[in-house]
This record gives structure tokens, sequence and C-alpha cells, in this order.
């Protein structure tokens, strides 16, 4: 039966898409679903693996294998030619040797979602993906972005999505080699601070940065051509002087900016949405504090808004590098 051989993940996985190459209704796509309801997986494996060692060629452009129950990966992509699209989400994968993905380096999107992955593959290391545009490896547990390789050769990619992870630190160069990059979601994760450039790339638009531990963030970490940037939920109680005015300072136009959720000082509040209201920024969090609707900000007693020294931004950021994991969220605004 089949669910004796769905038992073992490891050999299903690699049967599964030996077998395909049998099955020639495949032409577009392969799924699990399409390979369990035949018997080839049960009564055809051996004859499977014989036919490939003669160079079958398995003529589908997308492989979706989600729920599977897949702990690893071996060699077995090799028979995928023409494959554009992998889809291995929601199984159980915890690493991941982007060695595999050699013979099909030509993809052009691959989901990773939902599994439990500690680290990214570094998929540089072997000049993978290069025409690739987009790059799924959220709902993993990962907590590091360091190695400057694992992104290098995507230079087409144009959506990364890393939410819902567990990241708390990323080298600001880990991004510049996607110079074709137009969204990146770094959603609820662990990140306490944005760096110097670290978003700094001209065709960037969407950024998604919300439900973090952000309390500093960088006068020049993002490019002026982004149109959507959400900040809510973080830690913020102050942005950088003229930090929505560097956004439009080429003449483009930030369209969204969420502020919501973070325990802004109340004079830096105001004087940041002041900025949005001056500049057009299509903004709705303007018209709470000017309108008294809605509270935003915590009372401080000075009118101005006071940001700290540099010396002090660089020891609040090493504190909360070492302790994010350790300390209690701030109160966030009502």
């Amino acid at each position: 039966m089949i669910m004796g051989v769905v038992r073992n993940a490891s050999l299903a996985f690699a049967t599964l898409l030996l077998a395909a190459a049998l099955l020639p209704s495949f032409a577009d796509e392969v799924t699990w679903e399409k390979c369990k309801s035949t018997d080839v997986l049960s009564s055809r494996a051996s004859k499977a693996r014989s036919m490939k060692t003669y160079g079958w060629d398995l003529k589908a452009t997308s492989l979706y294998l989600s729920h599977c129950n897949i702990l690893h990966l071996d060699d077995v992509f090799s028979g995928l030619p023409k494959v554009k699209t992998i889809v291995l989400s929601n199984n159980n994968l915890q690493f991941v040797n982007p060695g595999v993905f050699i013979k099909v380096s030509g993809l052009s999107e691959l989901d990773l979602s939902f599994n439990r992955l500690s680290t990214v593959p570094v998929f540089g290391q072997h000049g993978l993906f290069e025409s690739m545009k987009k790059l799924s490896v959220n709902y993993n547990r990962i907590s590091l972005l360091l190695n400057l390789k694992t992104f290098s050769s995507m230079q087409q990619l144009e959506e990364l999505n890393l939410d819902n992870n567990v990241i708390r630190h990323i080298d600001a160069d880990i991004f510049k080699p996607l110079v074709n990059l137009k969204t990146i979601n770094l959603a609820s994760n662990k990140i306490s601070f944005i760096p110097e450039g670290m978003f700094q790339i001209q065709t960037l638009q969407n950024i998604y940065l919300n439900d973090n531990a952000i309390g500093y963030v960088s006068p020049n970490a993002f490019e002026s051509k982004v149109k959507s940037l959400d900040l809510s939920a973080n830690r913020l109680a102050y942005l950088p002087k003229d930090c929505v005015s560097k956004l439009t300072s080429d003449g483009s136009r930030l369209i969204n900016l969420e502020l919501a959720s973070n325990p802004w000082q109340c004079a830096c509040l105001l004087e940041l949405l002041h900025d949005v209201k001056k500049l057009g920024v299509c903004d709705e969090y303007y018209k709470y504090v000017f309108d008294g609707e809605k509270p935003l900000c915590l009372a401080h007693e000075q009118t101005e808004c006071s940001r700290p020294s540099d010396d002090e931004v660089l020891l609040s950021v090493e504190l909360a590098n070492d302790y994010i994991t350790h300390t209690k969220p701030y109160p966030v605004c009502a």
C-alpha cells in the first residue's frame, strides 16, 4: 500500500519523482495527490528506478510536494530538466543542502515555507538560481542571516519572503546582490534594529517589517523609491529626522506608511505625521492625532523630538541584540 511507502519519507520522495516519469499525463505539473492515486509507488517503483538510469526525461514544469512529511532531500531533481516551480511547503525539512538543486538551477520559484529550517540554504555557494523570481522561506526557525553568499547569485529575484521566523541578526550587506528585488517580507521576526544601507536597493518598492522588536532605524537604511513601508507593532519611539522626506527625495511617491502600535514619543510622532501630511503620503494615522480620535503616542515632557546620541544608540542596539529573547516587549499604543 502507498502508506507503507510514505512512512519512509526520504524513500517515498525519491520514488515519487522517479515514478512520475512514467506518467505522460503529468506534462505540466506533478503533485503528490496525482502520484498517490496510482499504483506506481507500490508496484512499479523498481522499474521506475531502472528507467531513470536510462535517461527518462520528465516534461513537468511544476512540482508540488506539500504536506508529504519529507524529512530531507537527496539527489532527486536530476530528472526534471524543464521544471520552473518547486513547492516543498508544509513538510518537516530541518536542513537543505543547496547542492540538491544544481540540476534545477533554472527555477523561477522555490517555496520552502512551513518547514523546520534553522538556516537559509547558501544558494550562492553553488551559483544557483540566477533566473529565480520568487523565493519563500517563511514560517521556519531561521534566526540568523549572516552568510553573504546566501543570495549572491540571485540577481533576478523580485520577491523574498522570510516572515514568521525568529530572525534576530541580519548582515547589512546580505541583500545587496538582489539588484532587481521589488518586495521583501521580514514581518513577525525578532529584528531589533535596521542598520545603514540594509535596504538600499534601487528597485525595492515594498518592505514589510511589522511585528518585530525594532527600536532603531538608521537614517540611510532605505532607498528613496520605496512605495510601501510597514513598521507597525515594533518598539519605535522615534524615526530619524526627515525620514519621510528622504523617502520622497527624488520625486518618488511613498504610497503607504504603517506606523501603528509603537511606543512613540508624542513630539516625535507629531513631527513624523506632519511630514506625512505635508508630503501627501497616503496614510490615515495623522488624522487620529490631529483630530484627537485615538491616542497613538506615549506622553513625554519635551516639546521637541528627543533622539539619543550615536553612542547611546549603539549601546541600546548592543543590549537589544544580547537580550532580545529575554526581555519583555515594550507596551504598544492603544
